[in-house]
């Protein structure tokens, strides 16, 4: 198993315990703020008027990332939807940007419109991420209109509630799959997943929240002992993901199927009807 390094930690809250931003503009080194500028300019091209604003999320925007660990986050919201054609062309975006800056672990580029960001009386995960984990690069920044959260149970509903649906897609994804790179990115996708879910079940209960891969094991931790050896190693499947099948078949057969009885056990407290989306806490 890979050295496994304990980077980041919870989210900061304000005397009312709703949580706060911590990322800001002084805290982006340099290659990164020559990397934002390569992705404004590919955006550009292919929106055009269509962008309203961009963010960059993360540890880069925080000043935590490491090189050949960290990914470019971005959100980017448009005015009006994107067109099937401007998908194609930004996964083009998003692998040239990796072959220009081989430093980053991964380029994700997430889309999202206005309306979607703002006209929700329900949790979104994409509203929360712009509140508190994100920072403004280009554009009005909508982080202002958006209230502020709280850890709660809609919060960690978000990574529960569809829990079930991912595991079995990740799955299907293993079986009879020969393409090396598309078996990596979806361990780190689904070991990702995992490792935060798991910090969901314990989140409402300890009133600490985090998006970060080592905090989110140790709190996940401290109340599943029985349990820490193997959120462990999804930790490090998350960080350094693997080809092997038939080991994440195995995996996710035993302790993908745990996490799946305790997230139900969780929902059945919070949201027996499952539902996806909860009420937001208003600040």
């Amino acid at each position: 198993m890979i050295e496994l390094k304990n980077i980041g930690g919870y989210c900061s809250k304000d005397d009312n315990g709703f949580l706060l931003n911590d990322t800001s503009a002084n805290k982006i080194n340099e290659k990164h703020i020559h990397i934002i500028e390569a992705l404004k300019s590919e955006l550009t091209k292919v929106f055009n008027e269509k962008v309203h604003s961009m963010y960059i999320r993360g540890s880069i925007a925080r000043g935590l990332s490491v090189d050949h660990l960290s990914d470019l986050d971005a959100i980017i919201v448009l005015n009006e939807a994107q067109t099937e054609e401007e998908t194609e062309i930004l996964k083009e975006v998003e692998q040239n940007l990796l072959s220009l800056y081989p430093f980053m672990m991964d380029v994700d580029l997430n889309i999202v419109t206005k309306d979607e960001v703002l006209n929700r009386a329900t949790f979104t995960m994409m509203a929360f991420i712009i509140k508190t984990y994100s920072l403004c690069v280009e554009g009005e920044d909508l982080s202002y209109q958006i209230s502020s959260f709280k850890v709660d149970a809609a919060l960690a509903n978000e990574h529960l509630v569809v829990l079930e649906e991912q595991l079995i897609e990740a799955r299907l994804a293993f079986v009879d799959n020969d393409d090396e790179e598309d078996i990596i990115d979806c361990c780190r996708w689904i070991m990702k997943i995992i490792v935060r879910a798991g910090l969901a079940l314990v989140a409402v209960a300890e009133n600490k929240y985090t998006r970060d891969l080592y905090p989110a094991y140790l709190l996940f931790a401290e109340h599943y002992r029985d349990q820490k050896s193997n959120m462990k190693q999804a930790l490090a499947y998350a960080i350094d993901p693997i080809s092997n099948c038939s080991e994440l078949l195995q995996f996710l057969s035993k302790f993908g199927e745990w996490m799946k009885q305790e997230s139900d056990k969780w929902l059945l407290k919070y949201n027996p009807q499952k539902n996806r989306d909860l009420p937001m806490v208003k600040d």
